[in-house]
C-alpha cells in the first residue's frame, strides 16, 4: 500500500512555502499514516515514531492548514480524498484472499478431475490384452471346432457369456487340458490364459 503525492501540490502555495524540514515532515507523515491505517490521524506520542519530526512541525503544518488539530494529536487535512482509507483497503485486501481462495479451489478441483479420468497406460493395456484374446482367437480356430453337440452341454458348469462359450468350444476342440497347453497353442500371456480359462471353465477345472 503507497502513500500518493498528487502533483496539483507542485502548485499548492501551502506546500510549496513549507521549509525544508517540514515539508520533509509533511511528506513522511503522510506515507506514516497510510502504512499505520490511521486514516491521517497523529496522536502526540505517536509524533516521534515518524522520521526526523520535532515539536515545531506540527504547528507549521497547521498554520499552512495542512494538518487540523484533534484532541489527543493531529489529522493530516483531505487525507481521505488523497489516500486510501483503511476499510477500503481491508476490503481489497479481503477480495484478494477470496480470489485466492477461489483459485486454490479451481485448483484442487481440476487436479480432482485429472485424477478421475482413466489412465492412459490402463486403457492400452485393455486394448492390447482384448487383441491378444482376438489373435489367440484365431490361432485356436485353426482347427474345426466341436461339433454342435459341444454346444448342447450347457449345463450348470459351462459358461453363459458369448466370449466365454467360444472359448471353451474351441479348447475343447482343440483338446487342450490346461492353461500351459492355451499358452503355447494360442500364444497368450499366463494371465491372458487364465481368465480366459477361469471364464471357459466356471467349474474351476483345474489346470
Amino acid at each position: 500500500m503507497d502513500a500518493r503525492f498528487p502533483t496539483y501540490y507542485l502548485n499548492d502555495r501551502r506546500v510549496l512555502r513549507l521549509p525544508p524540514e517540514h515539508f520533509r515532515l509533511f511528506v513522511l507523515a503522510n506515507a506514516w499514516a497510510v502504512s499505520n491505517m490511521t486514516d491521517g490521524a497523529i496522536s502526540q506520542e505517536d509524533l516521534y515514531l515518524i522520521p526526523f519530526a520535532d515539536e515545531s512541525g506540527p504547528e507549521v503544518l497547521v498554520q499552512q492548514g495542512l494538518w487540523v488539530r484533534a484532541n489527543d494529536g493531529w489529522m493530516i487535512a483531505d487525507f481521505l480524498k488523497i489516500q486510501t482509507s483503511a476499510a477500503k483497503f481491508e476490503a481489497a485486501l479481503e477480495n484478494r484472499r477470496e480470489a485466492d481462495r477461489a483459485r486454490q479451489r479451481r485448483k484442487r478441483e481440476g487436479d480432482k478431475s485429472i485424477g478421475d479420468q482413466p489412465s492412459r497406460d490402463r486403457h492400452v493395456t485393455v486394448e492390447g490384452e482384448e487383441e491378444a484374446e482376438e489373435e489367440a482367437e484365431e490361432r485356436l480356430s485353426t482347427k474345426p471346432i466341436a461339433s454342435e453337440k459341444a454346444s448342447e452341454k450347457i449345463g450348470p458348469d459351462y459358461p453363459t457369456d458369448p466370449n466365454a462359450i467360444g472359448w471353451r468350444q474351441k479348447i475343447d476342440a482343440r483338446g487342450i487340458r490346461s492353461e500351459a497347453e492355451l499358452v503355447a497353442v494360442a500364444g497368450v500371456t499366463p494371465n491372458q490364459a487364465k481368465r480366459m480359462w477361469t471364464a471357459a471353465f466356471p467349474e474351476s477345472r483345474a489346470a
